[in-house]
């Protein structure tokens, strides 16, 4: 799923849209991410011009004519009727490609309307937001597309208008995960871009959590030769917009000029002439390291540091990122004053961020026996000791933080979450229903909780939490395709598939979605589905052993072995200890009478997993086809130490001793899977041989009266007479037996022997 980011400044004349072209450049060479730019500076549109193209070479349509288009749309149809599937899609239409790098990076750009039309700038000028938004599906619509551009790319990289204006809600605070706002050295852009970081914060989108208020603010055009004015400018500059800071890591607030100054020896972009006259690009396809000190380092560690931490992680950390530096900072403090407790605190998440966990406790335990009434310094401590695994403490602290605070949500969250990890399942239950009252619109508990459900079999609870989940979140895959497990475990197949297939639409790359609609497809015997799904998860990560032995398996039932040979092997290549890779491939030479190449297999699987039952009788199933029955029994009874309770196992092995005449070594086997119809036959057979034929008859009176089809135990004895003949049992005492036994099948008296 890709991130969206907007690019805003107050003023024009400060760098911003260079700033998002080189960007765009950088994560398309650099990192070979797939980039969509949105012109979305309608009256001053210009991306085009930074990758040397002309009004005239842009062939397509742009971002006006898409919302003109969904809005014909709608006129078109009956309000009533009209759907999703009634969007106007953003495809080539409306987006022109700039740049296909050899790596596979793209850049795309969606203009903000078609250049080749005249008079665009008057389109621009009439087109009526609030008419777009109250009376057609506005709202609505733009959700949709936030969500399909999401699909398409990694990036989408916003170049919004200057000023406040009808749509900058739409670019600032509806359409992406993170802001970057940037500001010039003068009072105007400070004020400006200061009024846009609180309308975006105090927005109701934002409020209702709908979406972080992630902001980074980026000093710009600074001239580093004047010196004191420049730091005092540097200066003015974190006082106005520390703020920013508690937005971004709420646990740094106390230190937040000393982070956002951190930010800024980062990201400042000092004017240079050499970079900023013409505004080119600057970063190359031949991706060439950028050496420290150089003007263009600063673009990279926004690149790195925010864009790429936040579509990777899907948030920011900024106690990582300055762990080092801000470890300083703590510990000066406390070094300063030892009764300073936010600096304890603080100490604990940096160490936390630098896996020092021992060390992290500490700090919190300093914390709190400083403010034992501060409930975020228990749940922070809380935290640490899970991260420690040691989760009874954990629950320790969280209630403490309870006890402080009752309707703390986090608490209850992370104590649902310490009971889980402990297999505490009806308590994980009950602390993520308190979590969840206290905050219902929360997704990440709802799907916790089902997960929590799951682990007491309650299937169809969990269900119900993760639909809440989307219902909140519509587009969260992981509900998707937790919904899909358990419709899939409920063998509500139809279901499932419905569920994975969202998922994946949501996340086209999700490799485990892939995997599982293959295994659901398999499963309504559609393999030709579930080859498809697997090769698709295959297509996404080459390297993903189990998409390659799911892939096996259904060419093995298709009877296709040498594609599951292939299919096998390459799962082996990528994870040579794949235990069942080896025993499915085994399975599969064995088909095709190669025995040996069965042996050697199993053996390997039983190498990697010396108790691996199912290698074990799998290799004994290939001796007994070789007739080497030593070697068989040999590895039942390997298998037999791992699972005591094989019945069937046991009768195999009593019957390979009694087909080579070793009655007595066969005897004990029979008599301990006695609950089997064959098991009291054959000891019968045995009885038979001794000489008691009184207790020949009751063992095979039990068998007969166990097996339901009369003719298929009938059959089955009749197979049995060369191996008792060879004992000396004649044809004719054999017939009276069958005879006798066919009288009691018929329901006569009791036979006498």
């Amino acid at each position: 799923m890709g991130t969206i980011f907007t690019f805003y400044s107050y003023k024009g004349g400060v760098g911003r849209t260079h700033l998002l072209a080189n960007l765009a450049a950088y994560l398309c060479y650099y990192r070979k991410r797939k980039v969509l730019m949105i012109d979305w500076d309608l009256e001053a549109p210009g991306l085009h011009f930074y990758y040397d193209k002309t009004d005239q070479s842009i062939e397509s349509q742009g971002l006006l004519d898409l919302f003109n288009a969904h809005i014909a749309k709608v006129r078109s149809i009956e309000t009533d009727t009209f759907s999703e599937q009634d969007f106007i899609a953003p495809d080539g239409t409306y987006i022109s490609p700039l740049v296909q790098a050899d790596n596979g990076g793209v850049i795309d750009l969606m203009p903000a309307i078609d250049y080749r039309q005249e008079g665009f700038h008057g389109q621009v000028d009439d087109f009526d937001w609030v008419e777009f938004y109250d009376k057609f599906e506005g709202g609505s619509y733009l959700l949709w597309f936030k969500e399909q551009l999401k699909q398409q790319y990694d990036y989408v990289l916003i170049d919004s208008r200057t000023g406040f204006n009808d749509y900058s809600g739409i670019c600032n605070v509806l359409m992406p995960d993170m802001n970057i706002i940037l500001v010039a050295p003068n009072q105007q852009n400070f004020d400006g871009a200061k009024q846009m970081a609180m309308r975006i914060v105090e927005a109701k989108y934002t409020q209702d959590k709908k979406r972080k208020p992630f902001i980074l603010p980026v000093l710009s055009k600074i001239d580093e030769s004047y010196g004191k004015v420049s730091d005092q400018w540097k200066k003015r500059f974190v006082e106005a917009f520390a703020f920013t800071i508690d937005l971004l890591d709420h646990d740094l607030k106390m230190v937040s000029k000393d982070v956002l100054e951190m930010i800024a020896s980062r990201t400042t972009l000092s004017y240079n002439a050499d970079f900023a006259l013409g505004e080119p690009i600057h970063f190359e396809p031949t991706a060439e390291r950028v050496s420290e000190g150089s003007y263009l380092k600063h673009f990279e560690n926004i690149a790195v540091n925010f864009l790429e931490e936040m579509h990777q992680q899907g948030d920011i950390s900024l106690s990582k990122i300055f762990a080092y530096a801000l470890l300083d900072v703590f510990q000066r403090n406390v070094e300063m004053n030892p009764e300073d407790a936010e600096s304890w605190g603080g100490l604990g998440q940096v160490y936390n961020d630098l896996g020092e966990k021992e060390k992290s406790i500490n700090a919190y335990q300093k914390a709190v026996a400083l403010q034992p009434g501060n409930a975020s310094y228990w749940v922070n401590l809380g935290v640490a000791y899970s991260r420690l695994t040691n989760d009874e403490q954990a629950i320790s602290s969280y209630r403490k933080a309870i006890d402080i605070s009752v309707d703390l949500a986090v608490a209850w969250f992370n104590m649902g979450n310490s009971h889980f990890i402990l297999g505490n399942y009806k308590e994980a239950i009950s602390a993520y229903h308190k979590a969840v009252r206290i905050q219902p619109n929360d997704e990440d508990i709802w799907i916790n909780l089902g997960v929590a459900y799951e682990g007491l079999g309650k299937y169809e609870d969990a269900i119900v939490a993760y639909q809440k989940a989307i219902g909140i979140r519509p587009n969260y895959e992981k509900a998707w395709f937790n919904l899909g497990v358990n419709y899939e475990w409920l063998d509500k197949y139809e279901e499932a598939i419905i569920a994975y297939q969202k998922a994946i639409e949501m996340k086209p790359g999700y490799e485990n979605a892939w995997i599982n609609l293959g295994v659901v497809y398999k499963g309504l015997g559609k393999y030709n589905d579930a080859i498809a799904a697997y090769q698709k998860a295959i297509e996404i990560n080459p390297n993903f052993e189990q998409a390659w032995a799911n892939l096996g398996v259904t060419y093995d039932d298709l009877g296709k072995y040498e594609d599951a040979i292939v299919a096998y092997q390459r799962a082996i290549e990528i994870r040579p200890d794949y235990e069942k890779a080896w025993v499915n491939l085994g399975v599969v030479y064995k088909s095709l009478g190669k025995y040996d190449d069965a042996i050697a297999a199993y053996q390997k699987a039983i190498g990697i997993k010396p108790d691996f039952e199912q290698a074990w009788i799998n290799l004994g199933v290939t001796y007994d086809d070789l007739n080497n029955y030593e070697e068989a029994i040999s590895a039942y009874q390997k298998a037999i130490e791992f699972n005591s309770a094989n019945k069937e196992l046991l009768l195999d092995i009593g019957w390979l001793y009694f087909i080579q005449g070793k009655y007595k070594p066969a005897k004990p086997y029979f008599e301990q899977s006695l609950e089997l119809p064959h098991s009291q036959m054959n000891l019968g057979h045995i009885y038979l041989t001794e000489g008691n034929t009184a207790k020949a008859m009751e063992f095979y009176q039990q068998s007969l009266n166990s097996i339901e089809n009369k003719a298929e135990f009938f059959e089955g004895f009749q197979s049995d007479f060369p191996y008792l003949e060879k004992q000396g049992i004649s044809r004719d005492t054999f017939d009276k037996i069958i005879a006798q036994l066919k009288q009691q099948g018929a329901g006569d008296e009791p036979l006498v022997p």
